[in-house]
């Protein structure tokens, strides 16, 4: 039996937030005390991210009653989110918002043009007994 190397293995100071080639979902949060002050964030960064209100199903009654979530997908490298961050936090800030975190999806590699194998062949309908194969025989 053959053990990995211990060159192998990942320390703690190799820790990557992305890995390389990899499309990511990135998603900020704001919250906002006023629907008005959650809007006007999303109308100024609508278009290099895509932008969505709705309401803090988190909120007591005494926080910020809106959220506005921000996203932006592609391959990030280590200075994307950073930047992305500072730049909500300036148009956050006009507008008496607080940026609260942000998280991140992987997405699946993209697939190729062309039919996936679960899609349908045009010839293929099992309706019909008669256009089923026949059985091979051994």
């Amino acid at each position: 039996m053959k053990f990995p190397s211990r060159s192998s293995k990942q320390t703690s100071g190799e820790f990557s937030l992305f890995r390389p080639a990899t499309r990511y979902t990135i998603s900020h949060h704001v919250i906002t005390v006023t629907q008005a002050e959650a809007v006007a964030i999303a109308e100024e960064l609508d278009g290099p991210f895509q932008v969505e209100v709705t309401r803090n199903t988190m909120s007591t009654g005494f926080d910020p009653d809106f959220l506005v979530i921000i996203t932006h997908t592609g391959i990030p490298n280590e200075k994307t989110v950073p930047r992305a961050i500072r730049a909500i936090q300036d148009v956050a800030g006009k507008h008496r918002g607080r940026h609260v975190g942000w998280d991140r999806l992987e997405l699946p590699p993209e697939q190729k043009a062309g039919r996936g194998w679960l899609e349908p062949d045009d010839d293929d309908d099992d309706s019909d007994p008669m256009s089923l194969p026949a059985p091979l025989k051994s």
